[in-house]
């Protein structure tokens, strides 16, 4: 498994969703950040589900609070929207609690699920939209 972020920016439904794999390095989530706010398809006010259940976060809360900071720092990425990550560990759940803390400054409402169906929930996505959305993550896991 190569350690990625991948993203599809779906226009039509709106969506955008990005799927992590592997052990991120902390350079990881920067590079990302750069590269999905210079897409032109990107709006920040578009809801975001990400898919961590392949990808493992080794940061500690130093590095954590130090990440936070990064995306804060974006203004180009804060919209007001929500945010969900998919996890199936209790680790990367709290890991990723104590990062959707640390961003509370953004006009951003995180949560924290362990399913596709769940997420869809969260962000308002019409459940018609769940076998196209569950494509796009297995295409994004093939790429």
């Amino acid at each position: 498994m190569s350690n990625q972020i991948r993203y599809r920016i779906l226009v039509d439904i709106p969506i955008t969703l990005i799927r992590v794999e592997g052990i991120l390095s902390i350079e990881m989530p920067k590079r990302f950040l750069d590269q999905i706010c210079a897409d032109p398809d990107f709006n920040p006010e578009v809801n975001m589900i990400y898919d961590f259940t392949s990808g493992e976060i080794p940061f500690n809360r130093s590095e954590i609070e130090d990440l936070s900071k990064f995306f804060v720092s974006h203004p180009e990425y804060s919209g007001n929207r929500r945010e969900v990550y998919v996890v199936n560990s209790p680790q990367e759940l709290a890991k990723l609690s104590i990062f959707s803390m640390q961003t509370r400054e953004l006009p951003v409402k995180f949560n924290v699920v362990t399913s596709i169906r769940e997420a869809l929930g969260f962000t308002g996505i019409d459940p018609m939209y769940f076998s196209v959305i569950n494509k796009v993550f297995t295409e994004l896991q093939s790429s």
